[in-house]
């Protein structure tokens, strides 16, 4: 019989303050090569929170504009005017629950899940409970890390749209990340689907080309999202 840890809040966290951790960290605007692996502090969550041990992180085109700073129209907005806010990037996760906060009450250390926290390129990432969804058995967690940010974007253009089976729907940049799963919903509502897109060959590093919808994991990136 497996002991599970006791549920803890931001109090009862205190002393993770002093566990650090691996994190891919950023401290000024730029390409890929302002990111630099560092050791850092472990997320102390709140009560309604859960600290998840990733196994996969997705690269989804925000995380790209964050990197950059671009629009820059986001750095008034809040997100850091002359550097990130967030130290680390990432916002797709997969992982493993490892601790609760005292508030939760749909997940418990062990259970694998999927969703969307800040700062997911670490070796943890807190999220908050109702940004996370338990992992299908039948997807991998690298599957899982590309789903949440591209998918969620698809699945809500959809419903503005007012999507309904017989409908005929054309999708500009079908072969992105959005794009990709926004096709195969589609058709899995029933429409006649016609999209359009390009493919640029380039040489440079997977987050200097930012195609939405890679996923970064221990071995490298994946290539696409998994077919729904």
């Amino acid at each position: 019989m497996r002991t599970q840890p006791a549920k803890t809040g931001r109090a009862r966290g205190a002393a993770a303050e002093h566990e650090v951790m691996r994190a891919i960290i950023q401290d000024r605007y730029g390409s890929a090569d302002r990111l630099r692996l560092a050791q850092i502090d472990k997320p102390v969550i709140a009560p309604s929170e859960v600290l998840v041990k990733m196994r996969a992180a997705g690269v989804d085109r925000g995380t790209c504009h964050l990197m950059r700073g671009e629009p820059y129209l986001m750095r008034i907005l809040g997100f850091g005017f002359r550097r990130p806010r967030d130290r680390v990037p990432g916002l797709d996760v997969a992982g493993t629950v490892v601790t609760v906060g005292a508030d939760v009450t749909r997940f418990q250390p062990g259970d694998e899940v999927f969703g969307i926290a800040r700062g997911s390129f670490a070796d943890y990432a807190a999220a908050r409970e109702d940004k996370l969804v338990p992992k299908p058995a039948r997807l991998s967690f690298e599957q899982a890390a590309v789903v949440a940010v591209s998918g969620l974007a698809a699945i809500k253009g959809l419903h503005t749209g007012r999507i309904a089976a017989g409908q005929k729907v054309l999708i500009i940049g079908a072969s992105g990340g959005v794009g990709t799963y926004a096709v195969q919903l589609a058709k899995a509502f029933g429409a006649t689907v016609a999209g359009g897109g390009q493919h640029r060959e380039s040489r440079s590093g997977p987050l200097d080309r930012c195609r939405p919808g890679h996923r970064l994991h221990a071995g490298g990136l994946g290539r696409r999202p998994p077919a729904l």
